[in-house]
């Protein structure tokens, strides 16, 4: 029986393995206990609905995030976390009914390709957009992260919905060779408390070969940034971004 991981795993200066043990932990409780009621005293809401307090139970835990944000195509930056709670408490009444609602995750950019010579010519949906916000009633909210934005005067990377989550990273490395050809990584996608942000898309210089931004993975986090090709005849191809994940709700008792 898989169970909650200490918050010292997911929270301050940790190591970056103990995160990703931590979210697996968090992972593995989660599948176990989507769809869970009253007699075990957890219930784990991937969903949008409603939950009832049993009777007799005044105070809950509750933890929960937003929707990750989703990457950008040009400028390869990543989404943001999903804000994050862990195991707050909330004053209830018995039997009462609270609606649940899931943080959806943005979607990312769009593959993009321009024979111009100004490869960034047309910026036309090539932003990620930002993850919905995930609420317990009027008890808890938590925003989602925002999606990376890019326009003519430039890029926004993908900032955390709020505390518990964290912002995406922008284009990681640019190779050039003797042929005039560039190629540039995607940077990743921010992470929440219950999911791991995107991969960057990754361009090979060698090959050619572009690969898109990842996806997020478990719970509010936010896609992967795009990688770009450049020919050196002016030739530039994006691949899309990574999607952001939508929120969860946990509620203990």
């Amino acid at each position: 029986m898989a169970t909650l991981p200490a918050k010292s795993q997911l929270t301050g200066n940790v190591s970056e393995g103990q995160f990703k043990s931590g979210m697996n932990q968090l992972i593995d409780y989660i599948s176990e206990n989507v769809g869970n009621t009253g007699s075990t005293g957890k219930q784990v809401i991937t969903t949008p609905s409603t939950w009832t307090v049993p009777d007799g139970v005044t105070t809950v835990y509750i933890s929960q995030c937003g929707g990750g944000g989703g990457g950008s195509t040009i400028f390869g930056c990543g989404g943001g976390g999903g804000a994050s709670v862990y195991r707050q408490p909330v004053t209830v009444s018995p039997t009462e009914t609270i609606t649940c609602t899931i943080g959806v995750g943005g979607a990312g950019g769009s593959s993009y390709a321009t024979s111009n010579t100004n490869y960034l010519s047309s910026f036309s949906n090539c932003s990620g957009t930002d993850g919905g916000t995930t609420t317990f009633g009027s008890y808890v909210s938590t925003k989602g992260g925002r999606g990376s934005t890019v326009s003519s005067s430039g890029y926004v990377v993908g900032v955390a919905g709020g505390n518990g989550g964290t912002s995406g990273a922008c284009i990681q490395l640019s190779l050039y060779d003797s042929g005039s050809n560039e190629t540039f990584n995607g940077g990743n996608g921010g992470s929440s408390m219950f999911g791991a942000g995107g991969s960057g898309g990754y361009a090979n210089m060698s090959t050619a070969a572009i690969t898109a931004g990842g996806d997020g993975a478990g719970y509010g986090a936010g896609g992967g940034g795009g990688a770009l090709f450049v020919r050196g005849s002016g030739i530039g191809i994006w691949t899309r971004a990574g999607n952001g994940t939508n929120g969860v709700i946990i509620i203990e008792w």
